[in-house]
């Protein structure tokens, strides 16, 4: 199964495509994920990352847009042969509900408030209600028929980097994001030998690195975070 992926950033898509990659082929699924946003093509200059960028993606490309450019439906159907895929996975962090430029971008298009949870699995409802809506779908449900899987991640992907990596933190995906980052950057240094590498958190280069190392250890993302265990369970309908 060809999994065409809209998400944030670079970096989500190489810890979608590594770790979520050996969670669903450890339950038997042969899958394999392709750029949707940001693209990743060189030759289409920096990947547009963000989550305004995936928000704007979204908008560009309709559902009726995704079903036949993607998808494959159609009269013009695999417009983007080279996109082609069988389903669309889209992904945007929780951590889109501090502050107010998310819920005041959804309220300006949709007119809707969005609410700002502390539990996390609230949170996760939260953003996949507004993605789901964002999306064309009236629930999650219809999304599933229309070949979308819909599920933010918990707080961001830094944390099932975390997870990967001793020491074990209790309820993980209740770490404020800054906490998830600092927690993210000593494990990040710990494996580069223990110095503090350059780039931050986000360099792609250290990320590609550090997810393909621990791709192995995907299954420490299940035993900690129920939100991902959540998003692997939607692949297995």
């Amino acid at each position: 199964m060809i999994i065409g992926v809209v998400c944030e950033g670079e970096t989500d898509f190489l810890a979608i495509s590594s770790f979520l990659k050996t969670t669903l082929e450890r339950s038997g699924q042969e899958v394999s994920f392709k750029d949707l946003q940001p693209n990743l093509d060189a030759s289409s200059g920096p990947p547009k990352g963000g989550w305004p960028n995936a928000m704007a993606w979204l908008e560009s490309n309709t559902l009726a847009v995704r079903k036949a450019a993607y998808l494959g439906h159609g009269l013009f159907g695999g417009g983007l042969s080279h996109k082609k895929c069988d389903m669309i996975f889209i992904q945007i962090d929780t951590d889109v509900l501090d502050g107010d430029d998310f819920s005041n971008y959804i309220r300006k298009r949709s007119g809707n408030p969005v609410a700002q949870p502390a539990d996390a699995g609230e949170r996760f409802d939260e953003v996949q209600r507004v993605l789901v809506e964002a999306c064309g779908f009236l629930d999650e449900d219809e999304a599933w028929s229309e070949l979308h899987i819909i599920a933010p991640a918990v707080e961001n992907t830094e944390t099932w980097c975390v997870a990967v990596r001793d020491p074990v933190i209790p309820n993980i995906e209740s770490l404020p994001k800054f906490d998830i980052a600092l927690e993210f950057l000593t494990r990040l240094n710990a494996f580069e030998g223990g110095g503090a590498g350059a780039g931050g958190v986000k360099n792609v280069e250290r990320r590609r690195a550090y997810c393909e190392a621990h791709q192995d250890e995907a299954n420490r993302i299940e035993e900690q975070c129920g939100q991902y265990r959540k998003i692997a369970e939607m692949f297995d309908r």
